[in-house]
């Protein structure tokens, strides 16, 4: 049994799990145990910033207490780094999907990346500075939609698999995107496309607000949203678009303590958890792993830490050639993986009769033979016995054993070394 412990650690703690087994089907089973605290150890933070006219007076409070932002959250997570990013809109005027307007001047952009994650928190401080003046922004809608597309297809930005990430996104209006004007939804605007990377609306990289939701929700990025207490008519819609179904993020108000107030969401993030699940990172090996239950899901973590285990059942291909075969198993928590697990798997050959998973087989090979617990070893052979997990704990030489005497029940492996290779299972009751 592997009984490893999977934490939410900063890098992964690599485990190297031997099983020497066989390719019977359904004969190799292990388990994993998954601790996960109801804090962080790390994560990264993207500030995103909408610099269009109307923020002026926002964006320059939003920058002035970044400091007192990053300060905190460091205070609290062990590991942090923050990064930077700015927009205002597409330089353009669009006439598409039933809207027709000039989104912004040509001093105006739709997404800058300012700032790749760091922990040179100086340097962010620095880029901030220099981003706190307001450009234009010709009509009401932003280009919220580029920039929240952006934080999953911006690879500058450097986010890390192993630990959880947020946007901080300061904001006062509502996207362009052409699917908003819908219904059948709970809030429906009339804003235009986003017209994507190439800028030119109709074409296949136009930005689609929902499906653009859903994407932040199983990517593992939190949004916390921090509507402008100016301009707080569209609370309602952000939160809704937030919602655990959509995005599951946050969207609030922006309070006078900004700080406080964006660390007591980070950290009450920390006790929620939308699933937890293992997943075999090669496709190759995939279909050889399954795990009982196969995730969780809805969980409320009970401070400092609960924990969730799983049965690993390793089911080789009966056509598998013998050898060492070598692979990961990756546990995550919202698509952040939190550990990862090395499986080096000793595949054995499948010997019909002498592999008997319910009851003690006997066989003879000449003078070598086992019956029941008594193994007899010619001069010729030596024998070796494992736990299933791939641990040698007897090397059997010349003349006849009763296991019974040196075993506790349980079931063991045995493999000989000699004239003739024979792999047989061993039960012990």
């Amino acid at each position: 049994m592997i009984g490893i412990l999977i934490g939410w650690v900063v890098a992964p703690v690599i485990t190297d799990t031997v099983y020497v087994g066989d390719t019977c089907p359904g004969t190799a089973v292990d388990s994993a145990l998954m601790g996960v605290p109801s804090a962080y150890a790390c994560a990264d933070v993207m500030f995103v910033f909408d610099r269009t006219g109307s923020m002026t007076s926002e964006l320059s409070y939003a920058v002035a207490n970044a400091n007192a932002i990053m300060d905190s959250l460091m205070a609290s997570i062990s590991d942090v780094r923050f990064g930077a990013a700015s927009h205002a809109d597409y330089p353009a005027s669009y006439s598409y999907c039933g809207y027709s307007n000039t989104y912004g001047s040509s001093s105006d952009y739709p997404y800058s990346l300012n700032q790749p994650l760091t922990y040179d928190t100086a340097t962010v401080r620095a880029v901030l500075s220099s981003i706190s003046s307001t450009l234009y922004g010709a009509d009401g809608p932003e280009s919220y939609a580029r920039a929240l597309w952006e934080m999953l297809h911006d690879t500058a930005i450097g986010w890390r698999a192993e630990c959880a990430r947020f946007v901080i996104f300061w904001l006062d209006n509502i996207p362009h995107a052409c699917d908003l004007n819908d219904l059948s939804r709970a809030y429906s605007y009339n804003t235009g496309t986003d017209p994507g990377r190439d800028a030119v609306a109709g074409t296949s990289d136009d930005i689609l607000w929902y499906p653009l939701l859903h994407d932040l929700r199983t990517s593992g990025i939190t949004p916390i949203i921090m509507v402008s207490a100016l301009i707080s008519g569209y609370l309602n819609a952000w939160q809704y678009w937030m919602s655990d179904t959509l995005a599951n993020g946050i969207a609030t108000i922006r309070g006078s303590g900004i700080a406080r107030q964006i660390d007591s969401i980070v950290d009450a993030t920390a006790d929620v958890v939308d699933s937890l699940w293992p997943q075999v990172r090669e496709a190759t090996y995939a279909p050889w792993v399954s795990f009982t239950p196969p995730y969780y899901t809805d969980i409320t973590l009970t401070p400092p830490e609960d924990t969730f285990s799983f049965t690993i059942h390793f089911n080789v291909p009966s056509t598998t050639p013998r050898g060492l075969y070598t692979f990961h198993i990756d546990y995550y928590r919202d698509a952040i993986r939190v550990d990862t697990q090395l499986v080096n798997l000793y595949v054995e050959n499948c010997t019909i009769g002498w592999d008997d998973p319910t009851a003690i087989s006997e066989r003879k090979e000449n003078s070598l033979y086992v019956a029941g617990t008594i193994i007899n070893v010619p001069q010729e052979y030596q024998v070796e016995i494992y736990t299933v997990d791939g641990k040698r704990i007897l090397t059997l030489s010349a003349g006849k054993h009763d296991l019974r005497s040196v075993l506790k029940p349980g079931v063991y492996l045995g493999r000989t070394s000699g004239p003739k290779s024979v792999v047989f299972k061993i039960i012990i009751r």
